[in-house]
C-alpha cells in the first residue's frame, strides 16, 4: 500500500510541471532530437559561438491554493532542459519569469 502511494505521490508531483516549445525564428539546420546532456545551459552569460533563437520553451510549476509551488526549482529547469532535447536546440538561455515560471531561449549554434 504505501508503495502504491508513494507512485501516486511522484505522479502527482510530476503532473505539476508542464514545459513548451514555441518556436520563434528559422534554424539553420534541421532541428532533430538529442540526449538531454548535449544542451548546455546558460544562465548568467551567452554562449560565445555565433547563434540563432530559434524558439522559447516556457516551464511552469503549478502552485496550491496558498500560492505555494508544488515543484523546485531545479525540477522546472530541468523540465525546461527537457523540453529544448526535444525541440533539438543546443543550447537553453534561461531567464526567471514569475513565480514558478522559467523561461528559456532555445538557441542553434552557426
Amino acid at each position: 500500500m504505501k508503495k502504491v502511494m508513494l507512485v501516486a505521490a511522484a505522479a502527482t508531483f510530476l503532473a505539476c510541471v508542464t514545459a513548451t516549445f514555441t518556436p520563434t525564428n528559422a534554424s539553420p539546420r534541421q532541428l532533430t532530437p538529442r540526449p538531454v546532456e548535449q544542451v548546455e545551459v546558460f544562465t548568467a552569460t551567452r554562449p560565445e559561438k555565433p547563434f540563432v533563437e530559434v524558439g522559447v520553451i516556457t516551464g511552469e510549476a503549478m502552485q496550491n491554493d496558498k500560492g505555494a509551488q508544488l515543484a523546485s526549482v531545479s525540477y522546472v529547469l530541468e523540465r525546461v532542459r527537457e523540453e529544448a532535447a526535444k525541440a533539438g536546440c543546443d543550447g537553453v538561455i534561461l531567464q526567471p519569469g514569475g513565480t514558478g515560471t522559467y523561461q528559456g531561449t532555445c538557441i542553434v549554434y552557426k
